[in-house]
């Protein structure tokens, strides 16, 4: 109620000096991590309000998940730039297949341009000369949730073969 007569208020000097009786802090928690600490300072006394105290740790929260969103919203941005400027083709498609997104290593490599492939099928690649058991195997494999690398012998939009070393994955689903 008073911190000048807390014993068990460290700092009790310093609230005398700026004219300080009551206080509360509440820390700000991102994931694990205390990031901030919300401070508030009276200059009189007051007995613990427990709205009050229940409407600021609610902020707190809410501040947290903000850090926290923050956080994810940097991280996403540095893997997107990645993939922007990755020297590998990168396509990323639905569970069905159709395209999704292409990087534009991806475009350079098959002279696809983004607009071109989105919302299609990738065997749009294909070679003729390629056997369908290469891709049985392939749909076995990341069906099954590993990982499949291997060579395709793929067809740019000219028409021009050129091999391909990839490595296909399935988002695991959650």
């Amino acid at each position: 109620a008073d911190v000048t007569k807390d014993s068990n208020f460290s700092r009790t000097p310093y609230a005398i000096e700026a004219g300080i009786k009551a206080g509360m802090a509440v820390p700000v928690v991102s994931g694990e991590e205390v990031v901030a600490v919300l401070v508030f300072f009276l200059a009189e006394p007051q007995e613990e309000d427990i709205r009050l105290v229940g409407l600021v740790s609610t902020a707190s929260a809410y501040i947290g998940i903000l850090f926290q969103r923050k956080r994810m919203e940097e991280e996403l941005r540095r893997h997107a730039h990645a993939v922007e400027h990755s020297p590998v083709a990168v396509a990323i498609t639905d569970a069905d297949g159709n395209v999704k997104y292409v990087n534009p290593r991806f475009t350079e490599m098959t002279g696809y341009s983004g607009k071109e492939v989105i919302g299609k099928k990738l065997n749009m690649l294909k070679a003729e000369e390629m056997p369908s058991e290469l891709y049985r195997g392939l749909w076995d494999t990341i069906g099954s949730g590993r990982v499949w690398r291997g060579e395709f012998l793929n067809k740019k939009k000219s028409g021009e073969s050129f091999w391909a070393y990839s490595t296909i994955s399935a988002r695991k689903r959650s």
